[in-house]
Protein backbone atom coordinates (compact mmCIF):
# COMPACT_ATOMS: atom_id res chain seq x y z
CA UNK A 1 0.00 0.00 0.00
CA UNK A 2 2.91 2.37 0.66
CA UNK A 3 4.11 2.08 -2.98
CA UNK A 4 0.64 2.78 -4.43
CA UNK A 5 0.71 5.91 -6.59
CA UNK A 6 -2.29 7.76 -7.97
CA UNK A 7 -2.28 8.77 -11.64
CA UNK A 8 -1.15 12.26 -12.54
CA UNK A 9 -3.81 14.96 -12.76
CA UNK A 10 -2.32 17.23 -15.38
CA UNK A 11 -3.60 15.12 -18.35
CA UNK A 12 -7.13 15.99 -17.24
CA UNK A 13 -6.39 19.67 -17.87
CA UNK A 14 -5.12 18.79 -21.34
CA UNK A 15 -8.36 16.91 -22.05
CA UNK A 16 -10.48 19.82 -20.78
CA UNK A 17 -8.80 22.38 -23.02
CA UNK A 18 -10.49 21.45 -26.34
CA UNK A 19 -13.80 20.95 -24.54
CA UNK A 20 -13.46 24.44 -23.05
CA UNK A 21 -12.84 25.99 -26.48
CA UNK A 22 -15.81 24.19 -28.06
CA UNK A 23 -18.17 25.01 -25.19
CA UNK A 24 -17.06 28.63 -25.12
CA UNK A 25 -17.61 29.05 -28.85
CA UNK A 26 -21.00 27.35 -28.75
CA UNK A 27 -22.35 29.50 -25.92
CA UNK A 28 -21.04 32.71 -27.43
CA UNK A 29 -22.70 31.81 -30.73
CA UNK A 30 -25.97 30.85 -29.05
CA UNK A 31 -25.86 34.07 -27.03
CA UNK A 32 -25.61 36.08 -30.23
CA UNK A 33 -28.72 34.27 -31.58
CA UNK A 34 -30.73 34.92 -28.38
CA UNK A 35 -30.08 38.61 -27.82
CA UNK A 36 -26.80 38.47 -25.92
CA UNK A 37 -24.28 40.79 -27.50
CA UNK A 38 -22.10 43.87 -27.12
CA UNK A 39 -23.43 46.32 -24.56
CA UNK A 40 -22.09 49.31 -22.67
CA UNK A 41 -22.45 48.60 -18.91
CA UNK A 42 -22.05 52.28 -17.98
CA UNK A 43 -23.85 54.31 -20.62
CA UNK A 44 -23.49 58.04 -20.22
CA UNK A 45 -20.45 57.53 -18.01
CA UNK A 46 -18.12 55.67 -20.32
CA UNK A 47 -18.09 56.11 -24.07
CA UNK A 48 -19.34 53.27 -26.22
CA UNK A 49 -16.55 50.93 -27.16
CA UNK A 50 -14.59 51.81 -24.00
CA UNK A 51 -13.54 49.54 -21.16
CA UNK A 52 -17.16 49.23 -19.91
CA UNK A 53 -18.33 47.71 -23.22
CA UNK A 54 -18.51 43.89 -23.06
CA UNK A 55 -20.09 41.05 -24.99
CA UNK A 56 -22.60 39.52 -22.56
CA UNK A 57 -22.56 36.23 -24.44
CA UNK A 58 -19.38 35.26 -22.47
CA UNK A 59 -21.41 35.11 -19.26
CA UNK A 60 -23.15 31.93 -20.38
CA UNK A 61 -20.16 29.53 -20.48
CA UNK A 62 -18.48 31.15 -17.49
CA UNK A 63 -21.55 30.79 -15.26
CA UNK A 64 -23.23 27.55 -16.28
CA UNK A 65 -20.29 25.27 -17.02
CA UNK A 66 -18.25 26.53 -14.04
CA UNK A 67 -21.14 25.87 -11.69
CA UNK A 68 -21.64 22.36 -13.10
CA UNK A 69 -17.99 21.46 -12.54
CA UNK A 70 -17.87 22.87 -9.01
CA UNK A 71 -21.17 21.26 -7.95
CA UNK A 72 -19.93 17.82 -9.01
CA UNK A 73 -16.65 18.48 -7.23
CA UNK A 74 -18.54 19.28 -3.99
CA UNK A 75 -20.76 16.19 -4.34
CA UNK A 76 -17.87 13.78 -4.94
CA UNK A 77 -15.74 15.20 -2.11
CA UNK A 78 -18.22 14.62 0.68
CA UNK A 79 -18.85 11.18 2.19
CA UNK A 80 -21.93 12.22 4.15
CA UNK A 81 -25.35 11.49 2.74
CA UNK A 82 -27.44 14.59 3.18
CA UNK A 83 -28.92 17.69 1.62
CA UNK A 84 -25.59 19.03 0.36
CA UNK A 85 -24.66 15.88 -1.53
CA UNK A 86 -28.14 15.44 -3.03
CA UNK A 87 -28.43 19.07 -4.10
CA UNK A 88 -24.90 19.19 -5.54
CA UNK A 89 -25.41 16.01 -7.60
CA UNK A 90 -28.79 16.97 -9.05
CA UNK A 91 -27.93 20.60 -9.74
CA UNK A 92 -24.58 19.63 -11.29
CA UNK A 93 -26.16 17.02 -13.56
CA UNK A 94 -28.94 19.47 -14.49
CA UNK A 95 -26.34 22.09 -15.42
CA UNK A 96 -24.52 19.60 -17.65
CA UNK A 97 -27.78 18.57 -19.33
CA UNK A 98 -28.74 22.20 -19.88
CA UNK A 99 -25.27 22.98 -21.23
CA UNK A 100 -25.41 20.03 -23.61
CA UNK A 101 -28.86 21.08 -24.78
CA UNK A 102 -27.56 24.59 -25.46
CA UNK A 103 -24.68 23.25 -27.54
CA UNK A 104 -27.08 21.00 -29.44
CA UNK A 105 -29.48 23.87 -30.18
CA UNK A 106 -26.69 26.15 -31.41
CA UNK A 107 -25.11 23.67 -33.78
CA UNK A 108 -28.48 22.60 -35.23
CA UNK A 109 -29.57 26.20 -35.86
CA UNK A 110 -26.14 27.08 -37.23
CA UNK A 111 -26.23 24.17 -39.65
CA UNK A 112 -29.66 25.30 -40.93
CA UNK A 113 -28.55 28.91 -41.28
CA UNK A 114 -30.80 30.22 -38.51
CA UNK A 115 -29.77 33.72 -37.47
CA UNK A 116 -32.28 34.35 -34.69
CA UNK A 117 -33.27 31.59 -32.25
CA UNK A 118 -36.96 30.82 -31.60
CA UNK A 119 -38.55 32.70 -28.74
CA UNK A 120 -38.75 29.71 -26.37
CA UNK A 121 -35.02 29.02 -26.75
CA UNK A 122 -34.33 32.70 -26.12
CA UNK A 123 -36.47 32.57 -22.96
CA UNK A 124 -34.60 29.55 -21.60
CA UNK A 125 -31.16 31.00 -22.34
CA UNK A 126 -32.10 34.35 -20.80
CA UNK A 127 -32.93 32.73 -17.44
CA UNK A 128 -29.66 30.76 -17.20
CA UNK A 129 -27.60 33.50 -15.40
CA UNK A 130 -30.33 33.99 -12.79
CA UNK A 131 -30.65 30.23 -12.18
CA UNK A 132 -26.88 29.87 -11.83
CA UNK A 133 -26.79 32.70 -9.28
CA UNK A 134 -29.49 31.07 -7.12
CA UNK A 135 -27.97 27.59 -7.34
CA UNK A 136 -24.53 28.94 -6.44
CA UNK A 137 -25.87 30.77 -3.39
CA UNK A 138 -27.74 27.67 -2.21
CA UNK A 139 -24.67 25.45 -2.70
CA UNK A 140 -22.48 27.85 -0.72
CA UNK A 141 -25.00 27.96 2.17
CA UNK A 142 -25.23 24.16 2.32
CA UNK A 143 -21.44 23.79 2.30
CA UNK A 144 -21.14 26.32 5.14
CA UNK A 145 -23.79 24.48 7.20
CA UNK A 146 -22.08 21.11 6.72
CA UNK A 147 -18.72 22.59 7.73
CA UNK A 148 -20.23 23.82 11.03
CA UNK A 149 -21.81 20.40 11.65
CA UNK A 150 -18.47 18.67 11.10
CA UNK A 151 -16.79 21.09 13.52
CA UNK A 152 -19.49 20.35 16.12
CA UNK A 153 -19.04 16.60 15.70
CA UNK A 154 -15.28 16.97 16.03
CA UNK A 155 -15.74 19.00 19.24
CA UNK A 156 -18.11 16.38 20.66
CA UNK A 157 -15.58 13.66 19.82
CA UNK A 158 -12.87 15.65 21.63
CA UNK A 159 -15.11 15.95 24.71
CA UNK A 160 -15.81 12.20 24.69
CA UNK A 161 -12.09 11.49 24.40
CA UNK A 162 -11.32 13.86 27.29
CA UNK A 163 -13.98 12.20 29.47
CA UNK A 164 -12.63 8.76 28.62
CA UNK A 165 -9.08 9.87 29.49
CA UNK A 166 -10.33 11.40 32.75
CA UNK A 167 -12.16 8.20 33.64
CA UNK A 168 -9.06 6.13 32.92
CA UNK A 169 -6.94 8.49 35.04
CA UNK A 170 -9.43 8.26 37.90
CA UNK A 171 -9.33 4.46 37.71
CA UNK A 172 -5.52 4.47 37.77
CA UNK A 173 -5.48 6.80 40.78
CA UNK A 174 -8.02 4.60 42.60
CA UNK A 175 -5.91 1.51 41.96
CA UNK A 176 -2.80 3.34 43.16
CA UNK A 177 -4.57 4.41 46.37
CA UNK A 178 -5.77 0.86 46.97
CA UNK A 179 -2.25 -0.52 46.50
CA UNK A 180 -0.81 2.13 48.81
CA UNK A 181 -3.42 1.34 51.47
CA UNK A 182 -2.74 -2.39 51.18
CA UNK A 183 1.02 -1.83 51.53
CA UNK A 184 0.46 0.42 54.54
CA UNK A 185 -1.75 -2.15 56.26
CA UNK A 186 0.79 -4.88 55.53
CA UNK A 187 3.58 -2.74 56.99
CA UNK A 188 1.60 -2.10 60.19
CA UNK A 189 1.16 -5.80 60.89
CA UNK A 190 3.89 -7.16 63.18
CA UNK A 191 5.56 -10.32 61.81
CA UNK A 192 5.60 -13.42 64.05
CA UNK A 193 9.02 -14.28 65.54
CA UNK A 194 10.90 -16.97 63.69
CA UNK A 195 11.31 -20.25 65.53
CA UNK A 196 14.67 -22.06 65.48
CA UNK A 197 15.47 -25.52 66.75
CA UNK A 198 18.66 -26.08 68.76
CA UNK A 199 20.29 -29.48 69.35
CA UNK A 200 21.68 -29.98 72.86
CA UNK A 201 25.25 -31.35 72.99
CA UNK A 202 25.31 -35.07 73.79
CA UNK A 203 21.66 -35.66 73.08
CA UNK A 204 19.59 -36.34 70.06
CA UNK A 205 16.64 -34.39 71.35
CA UNK A 206 15.73 -31.10 69.87
CA UNK A 207 15.08 -28.34 72.28
CA UNK A 208 12.65 -25.68 71.29
CA UNK A 209 13.46 -22.21 72.54
CA UNK A 210 11.06 -20.66 74.90
CA UNK A 211 8.30 -18.92 73.03
CA UNK A 212 7.88 -15.28 73.86
CA UNK A 213 4.98 -14.68 76.09
CA UNK A 214 2.04 -13.21 74.32
CA UNK A 215 -0.08 -10.83 76.17
CA UNK A 216 -3.76 -11.42 75.94
CA UNK A 217 -5.30 -8.92 73.55
CA UNK A 218 -6.74 -5.98 75.34
CA UNK A 219 -10.26 -5.19 74.30
CA UNK A 220 -10.97 -1.50 74.37
CA UNK A 221 -14.57 -0.56 74.20
CA UNK A 222 -15.91 2.94 73.98
CA UNK A 223 -17.88 3.94 77.06
CA UNK A 224 -21.59 4.19 76.70
CA UNK A 225 -23.07 7.67 76.27
CA UNK A 226 -23.71 9.25 79.62
CA UNK A 227 -21.06 7.23 81.50
CA UNK A 228 -18.01 8.66 83.20
CA UNK A 229 -14.89 8.87 80.97
CA UNK A 230 -11.98 6.57 81.72
CA UNK A 231 -8.82 8.27 83.03
CA UNK A 232 -6.75 7.33 79.97
CA UNK A 233 -9.44 8.69 77.62
CA UNK A 234 -9.67 11.95 79.53
CA UNK A 235 -5.87 12.23 79.43
CA UNK A 236 -5.91 11.53 75.66
CA UNK A 237 -8.46 14.27 74.92
CA UNK A 238 -6.54 16.69 77.15
CA UNK A 239 -3.33 16.03 75.22
CA UNK A 240 -5.09 16.32 71.87
CA UNK A 241 -6.65 19.65 72.86
CA UNK A 242 -3.24 20.92 73.93
CA UNK A 243 -1.69 19.83 70.62
CA UNK A 244 0.65 17.38 72.36
CA UNK A 245 1.68 13.89 71.26
CA UNK A 246 -0.73 11.38 72.85
CA UNK A 247 0.81 9.23 75.59
CA UNK A 248 -2.40 7.77 76.98
CA UNK A 249 -2.58 3.97 77.11
CA UNK A 250 -5.31 3.47 74.52
CA UNK A 251 -5.52 1.61 71.26
CA UNK A 252 -4.54 3.41 68.03
CA UNK A 253 -8.14 3.14 66.84
CA UNK A 254 -9.41 4.92 69.96
CA UNK A 255 -6.70 7.58 69.61
CA UNK A 256 -7.70 8.23 66.01
CA UNK A 257 -11.38 8.37 66.98
CA UNK A 258 -10.86 11.05 69.63
CA UNK A 259 -8.40 12.95 67.47
CA UNK A 260 -11.08 13.21 64.81
CA UNK A 261 -13.58 14.24 67.49
CA UNK A 262 -11.30 17.09 68.60
CA UNK A 263 -10.68 18.22 65.01
CA UNK A 264 -14.38 18.13 64.18
CA UNK A 265 -15.42 20.22 67.17
CA UNK A 266 -12.48 22.59 66.71
CA UNK A 267 -13.82 23.40 63.24
CA UNK A 268 -17.47 23.43 64.31
CA UNK A 269 -18.26 23.46 68.06
CA UNK A 270 -21.95 22.99 67.23
CA UNK A 271 -21.42 19.75 65.31
CA UNK A 272 -23.89 17.03 66.18
CA UNK A 273 -23.25 13.29 66.49
CA UNK A 274 -26.48 11.35 65.80
CA UNK A 275 -26.90 8.51 68.27
CA UNK A 276 -23.76 9.63 70.12
CA UNK A 277 -21.58 7.95 67.48
CA UNK A 278 -18.67 9.04 65.31
CA UNK A 279 -17.61 6.78 62.42
CA UNK A 280 -19.91 4.09 63.80
CA UNK A 281 -18.35 4.11 67.29
CA UNK A 282 -19.96 5.41 70.44
CA UNK A 283 -18.50 8.56 71.97
CA UNK A 284 -18.53 9.10 75.73
CA UNK A 285 -21.09 11.80 76.48
CA UNK A 286 -19.01 13.38 79.26
CA UNK A 287 -15.92 13.62 77.05
CA UNK A 288 -18.04 14.97 74.23
CA UNK A 289 -19.35 17.72 76.53
CA UNK A 290 -15.82 18.57 77.72
CA UNK A 291 -14.42 18.76 74.19
CA UNK A 292 -17.38 20.82 72.96
CA UNK A 293 -16.89 23.27 75.83
CA UNK A 294 -13.19 23.52 75.01
CA UNK A 295 -13.93 24.07 71.32
CA UNK A 296 -16.40 26.88 72.11
CA UNK A 297 -13.83 28.56 74.35
CA UNK A 298 -10.87 28.08 71.98
CA UNK A 299 -12.82 28.39 68.71
CA UNK A 300 -10.56 28.58 65.69
CA UNK A 301 -7.87 26.31 67.10
CA UNK A 302 -7.25 23.29 64.87
CA UNK A 303 -4.89 20.39 65.43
Amino acid sequence: MKNLKLPKRWPVLLLCLPAFVAIWGGWVGLGAMTGFGVINLLPGMVRDGGWATVNTAVTLPIGLETYAAYALHAALNTTRKGTLRTFAIWSGVASLVLGGSGQLAYHVMESFGVVTAPWWITAIVATIPVAVLGAGAALAALMNREEKELEGEAGAADVDTALANLSALHAEQSEARERELAEQMAAEQEPLPELTLELKPGTAELEQPARPERKAPRIVTAPRPGGAPKPEQAELVKQLMAGETPTADVSPATARLYAKLVRTLADNPQAEFPGGKLDGRSVNATLLSQVREWAQTERGYAL
